[in-house]
């Protein structure tokens, strides 16, 4: 999400069902607030995200708001929405890497992030890299039930501490990760 003086509002990204999105706002007078409507799922299977986002900045986040996230045929959901501020450099030195969740059961392992936002480790299967300007990341997690990889998107959440927070989709169930240092 970018905002310019004006208080107009950009905001782009992917859902935990992958569906990737692009959105514009405005803060509404009080420049305090603004009304969200993401737009989803062309055609007949047509939904949305809609909500309002408060800008407040606390120990957790600086802006927030609940949405209602509408997949017509699968699903409507209410979910709270967080976002922080995010400054360049993010993770660099060992962190874990945790996925629970979906098909996967669980799975934990250490990655080294270097400055570049590529990852090591030393568990066969699993990458990790981070675009260091945007702190968006992806992964690839060995999967020992499916005996596949799956994959997850995610960014890092820098209050109150960098942490990388995303989504995966198993054999049709979500799972959640977190890389923590």
């Amino acid at each position: 999400m970018t905002i310019s003086p004006t208080g107009a509002i950009t905001l782009s990204g992917w859902l935990g069902d992958r569906a990737a999105f692009k959105a514009q706002s405005q803060t509404r007078a009080d420049h305090s607030t603004f009304d969200l409507l993401i737009p989803l799922y062309k055609g007949s299977q047509a939904g949305s995200v809609a909500g309002t986002v408060l800008f407040s900045s606390t120990t957790n986040h600086d802006a927030a708001g609940t949405v209602l996230w509408n997949k017509p045929g699968s699903f409507s959901s209410t979910i709270g929405l967080q976002a922080a501020r995010y400054a360049p450099p993010t993770m660099t030195g060992t962190a874990t890497l945790t996925a629970t969740g979906g098909d996967l059961g669980s799975f934990s392992s250490t990655v080294n992030i270097s400055t570049t936002g590529k990852a090591t480790s030393p568990t066969k299967g699993l990458s990790l890299s981070i675009t260091p300007a945007s702190g968006v990341w992806k992964a690839t997690i060995p999967n020992a039930v499916t005996k596949k990889a799956d994959t997850a998107y995610g960014a890092i959440f820098q209050k109150p501490s960098q942490l990388g927070v995303g989504v995966f989709i198993g054999s049709g169930k979500n799972g959640a990760v977190k890389i923590t240092q």
